[in-house]
């Protein structure tokens, strides 16, 4: 009983000291955290020799240095020197105006920066500037630059002198501070009161060689002088030396008060040091280095980063909400596997080794484990992968090798003796709360196993369901159910009653389970291997998916290796590229939504193997991280706000994504970057391509961009890292491209906007349009009347061809054919021949049907045309009554059926032949008719062998019609109008001859033109 109460004694006397001990941890790491970071020439700095340092209004940090300019935007340093107009490489001074201009002072006078370049301006006055001390932009806007040879205003292009305190207009002026409507001047030796009347008052003076007052600056309402001899304060128009350390400061010292009330003061004696303004207790070092300490500016950003100008590079100093402690060197493997605290107790380190590294208050320790029995590590190692501890202050390890190990007090029993009959390969470890019991994942069990303090036994499932695939990882939720999952990505869970169900296979074989953390709100979190993190709720004892946190919607990469939340339900994330801490809040009153409250990057925080080791959260509320050279410790209750980007700036625009000097196309030119001003393009310099960049602070990284075009696009684009984007072929019209940035789960900070135009080509304008409308009207006007001209030729040649159509009609059916024909008729009926008088009739009805049908016709076949010629050859031989041989011929290569002519052209020549040439002959009579195809001509010859012209022209009153027929000439002005080809004659008549000389008859050629689409 005596030795049971000893042993409860001695566990609570540890247990109360490990709390005191505890406290004393957290009252010395729970200060203020401040972190440091030195850039020098191997980040892109011109020199690590800084001179000064200026945050401007667009969020750049300017450097000065010995060896030129530096822009930094919070990951590269643009660099500025003599190529770029920079009057001499050493810069002291910088300005940003409330007009945007960017001024700098360097050892050779005043520059300027304008379209990326730096231009000067000419003094009013013969004198060199050899330093500039200060700017000053006072209230009325104007830009004084405080000299060694006096105070100058800036004025249209020139540095005009002005004269302040009668006396000193050429002496060096070291500082100008308005307050109110007083003006302090400091000229070294002497401090003046210039009063709103314009009255001087001296306050005091130095009767040293050297300058005695050296910097004088407002912080806050108060004003500050620095002397050789202390700081001093001017309240009432009196210096006040400041009591206690800043007092004392001796010799030649900068200083400089942040927002936070901490005085900051670097000198060559003492390095760096700082001390709160109101405490005269004394300064604390924050480094001295050995050898040079020469502090030259120390400046704050809006981000509450300091940012030193030393010797020996710049300083960024910030309260990080994180401190890192150097590790001494391991023992084991030079690693650390892992990393937890005591229950409670010191942190302790495991190294691979036997000899835990212990870290309490910031102090080192061992504490060596001793191996129980005959118990043997796998490979002679302690390499923790998974613990637990159980009711009983005992720890229990999954090893890297697949062994499992229990340690109670300092020494370890390794277990695979007591496993042997479930099986040899570890997973997992965990404490079950509920069962009181230790749960171990055995890989060729089905369900976790269980540790009875006599031995191990398969934990009991009632419905017998066993898992796909060896149990991997194990994970208690806060209704008590247990979950495990499989190498085969599948999730189980057994209640409380020790029923067994599957609940997740959503990812299958593609991604395993790397974590699983409770929710402070009951819900339960899954990392899943390079799939961000996924957040599910218990309903009827079933997991459901709520969201999915990854790339997509915030997370900066998808390779998440572990979570845990803080004490303000603050979720953080262990991440390949730094650690993340997301707020949750709402939106709309309705919807979570996570916003960075903290982002650290790996680089900062020196997590060069992180992914060997997992938050570690001690009984304080911080959160530990270890490395194998450092431990990380964060504190959540010192992240107040999140990091924003500060702003956006559009640095260059491309045309035809070339370099373009915008002055040839725009009147002036805005900001240090040179962009055109209301910039109006030609129609065909449509081609734009915009290099952004976002300003934000250092150590973040994974920048998001987005655009949009309006006039062209209606919505933002999708969230992108590019920083260029071109449009190629606008249309003409006005345009406003704007962009914005944001880091991870941050809101979009203002976009930078740029509007320009694109005219329209001349042809698309208003003027050109209406011009083209009058021209096209008088050319229409012109066309109709020119038709019209055209339409009533076209009418009046119509009218004439009707006209000869129709003297053609009459000529070839005139009345003594008619009446002739009729009288024939009439005879064959008289004389009994009805059956000659019969065909008569049909052939005259055929023929008279033909020559109506084909009144209107302007064109008519051959074919048709030649029957209507076989009909009237036939009729005239009836009513002549003589014997004549006719013969019609056409050639091979004539289609007579398609190819057609105008009715009725060969029918009075065959007509002449007929009457005038072979009635009155003696003998035979022959009549030829051809047609052959030449070209584009139709070549028509009608022959006969009668008496011949000049013997008809004798016997031209002795013809029964009494009349020659007039159709000749009617059919040649048919022809001709047909042909329109003036050079063509239509008709050739040819006087034949025997071979005495004597007339044997005639022959008429006709040329008719042949339709194109028969052309040979």
């Amino acid at each position: 009983m005596k030795c049971r109460f000893n042993s409860i004694l001695y566990r609570f006397s540890k247990i109360l000291c490990c709390k005191i001990l505890l406290l004393i941890v957290n009252t010395s790491i729970s200060a203020q955290e401040l972190y440091s970071k030195t850039y020098t020439t191997k980040d892109g700095l011109p020199s690590s020799y800084i001179l000064n340092t200026y945050e401007d209004r667009l969020g750049y940090l300017w450097i000065g240095t010995a060896g030129g300019l530096s822009r930094f935007d919070g990951k590269y340093f643009n660099n500025y020197g003599y190529g770029e107009g920079l009057p001499d490489l050493r810069t002291d001074i910088m300005l940003m105006d409330s007009k945007l201009r960017f001024w700098v002072g360097t050892r050779r006078g005043v520059g300027q920066l304008k379209e990326n370049k730096f231009v000067s301006y000419p003094l009013s006055d013969s004198l060199q500037i050899s330093y500039v001390f200060n700017f000053v932009e006072t209230k009325k806007g104007e830009i004084l630059a405080l000299t060694n040879v006096g105070i100058y205003r800036f004025t249209v292009n020139r540095w005009q002198k002005i004269k302040e305190y009668p006396g000193y207009e050429n002496s060096p002026c070291r500082g100008l501070v308005e307050k109110d409507e007083d003006v302090y001047i400091n000229y070294g030796k002497i401090i003046v009161l210039k009063k709103k009347s314009g009255a001087f008052k001296l306050l005091t003076a130095s009767d040293k060689s050297e300058y005695f007052y050296n910097r004088l600056s407002q912080s806050g309402n108060g004003i500050f002088v620095s002397t050789d001899g202390g700081i001093y304060s001017i309240k009432n128009e009196e210096l006040f030396k400041l009591p206690g350390a800043l007092g004392q400061q001796k010799g030649i010292y900068h200083y400089f008060f942040d927002s936070k009330h901490i005085c900051w003061i670097g000198s060559d004696k003492n390095g760096l040091q700082y001390s709160d303004k109101y405490d005269s207790s004394g300064l604390k070092t924050f480094y001295k280095r050995q050898g040079i300490n020469l502090i030259s500016g120390i400046t704050e950003d809006r981000h509450g980063n300091l940012w030193v100008a030393d010797f020996t590079g710049l300083v960024k100093i910030t309260e990080q909400g994180y401190k890192i402690f150097e590790l001494p060197k391991l023992t084991g493997t030079g690693k650390v596997w892992n990393m937890f605290q005591s229950s409670p107790g010191n942190i302790l380190i495991n190294d691979g080794s036997t000899t835990f590294k212990t870290f309490s208050n910031g102090i080192y320790g061992e504490r060596k484990l001793n191996l129980g029995g005959n118990s043997k590590l796998p490979g002679n190692e302690l390499i923790i992968d998974q613990f637990a501890i159980d009711n009983k202050i005992r720890y229990w390890y999954s090893l890297r090798g697949f062994g499992l190990a229990m340690q109670d007090g300092n020494t370890i029993y390794e277990q695979s003796k007591h496993l042997a009959h479930l099986g040899d390969d570890i997973f997992d470890v965990l404490f079950d709360s509920y069962r009181k019991k230790i749960l171990v994942a055995v890989s060729t069990q089905k369900s976790p196993c269980q540790f009875n303090d006599t031995g191990f036994s398969a934990l009991p499932v009632i419905n017998n369901k066993e898992a796909m695939g060896n149990i991997v990882r194990m994970h208690q939720c806060k209704n008590n159910n247990i979950l495990f999952a499989t190498d085969k990505g599948i999730l189980y869970s057994i209640n409380k009653e020790n029923i067994c169900k599957q609940q997740l296979n959503e990812l299958n074989t593609n991604s395993w389970v790397k974590k699983l953390r409770n929710d402070p709100n009951g819900d339960l979190w899954i990392v899943y291997n390079g799939k961000g993190i996924r957040r599910y709720s218990w309903q009827n004892d079933s997991l459901v998916f709520k969201e999915q946190i990854d790339k997509t919607n915030g997370l900066p990469n998808d390779n998440v290796f572990d979570l845990c939340f803080d004490n303000q339900k603050n979720i953080w994330l262990l991440m390949s590229s730094g650690v993340l801490a997301l707020s949750k809040s709402r939106v709309n009153g309705n919807n979570d939504f996570y916003k960075t409250a903290a982002l650290f990057s790996a680089a900062d925080l020196n997590l060069e193997d992180a992914y060997n080791t997992r938050f570690t959260k001690t009984d304080d509320g911080n959160i530990w991280l270890a490395t194998s050279r450092h431990l990380v410790c964060f504190y959540p209750s010192k992240i107040k706000s999140e990091n924003t980007v500060t702003g956006i700036q559009i640095e260059d625009i491309k045309l035809n994504l070339k370099q373009t000097d915008w002055s040839l196309y725009a009147d002036s030119l805005s900001g240090f970057f040179g962009l055109p001003y209301k910039l109006q393009l030609a129609h065909n310099k449509n081609t734009l391509g915009f290099n952004y960049k976002a300003v934000f602070p250092p150590g973040t990284d994974d920048i998001s961009y987005s655009y949009i075009l309006e006039g062209l696009d209606t919505t933002w684009s999708p969230p992108l890292s590019s920083d260029f984007i071109s449009f190629v072929n606008l249309p003409a019209g006005d345009y406003t491209f704007k962009v914005k940035a944001r880091l991870p789960n941050t809101n979009w900070c203002p976009p930078a906007v740029f509007s320009f135009e694109i005219k329209k080509a001349f042809w698309d304008t208003w003027w050109f349009r209406l011009l083209v409308i009058v021209a096209a009207s008088g050319l229409i006007i012109s066309i109709f009347q020119y038709r019209l001209k055209q339409i009533r030729n076209k009418a009046a040649l119509i009218n004439q061809l009707q006209q000869l159509e129709n003297k053609a009609l009459k000529a070839q059916m005139n009345p003594h054919f008619i009446f002739n024909a009729m009288n024939s008729i009439q005879s064959l009926i008289i004389n009994n021949r009805t059956e000659e008088a019969g065909d008569y009739i049909s052939k005259f009805a055929k023929l008279m049907r033909y020559v109506l049908e084909n009144t209107d016709a302007n064109l008519v076949t051959i074919e048709k045309e030649l029957y209507s010629l076989q009909l009237y050859i036939a009729l005239e031989k009836l009513r002549m009554n003589v014997e004549l041989l006719s013969v019609i011929e056409t050639d091979k290569n004539l289609v007579t059926d398609q190819e057609k002519i105008p009715p009725m052209v060969i029918q009075p020549f065959v007509e002449n032949a007929l009457w005038h040439g072979l009635s009155r002959k003696q003998g035979d009579k022959k009549l030829n008719i051809s047609l052959k195809a030449k070209d584009n001509w139709i070549i028509c010859t009608i022959s006969d062998n009668g008496l011949g012209r000049t013997n008809a022209a004798a016997n031209y009153d002795q013809l029964p019609e009494g009349h020659l027929s007039k159709a000749t000439d009617i059919t040649m002005q048919r022809l001709i109008s047909y042909n329109n080809a003036p050079a063509v004659q239509p008709i050739e008549i040819i006087d034949l001859k025997d071979e005495f000389g004597n007339p044997a008859g005639t022959s008429i050629v006709l040329q008719i033109k042949r339709e194109t689409g028969f052309t040979e």
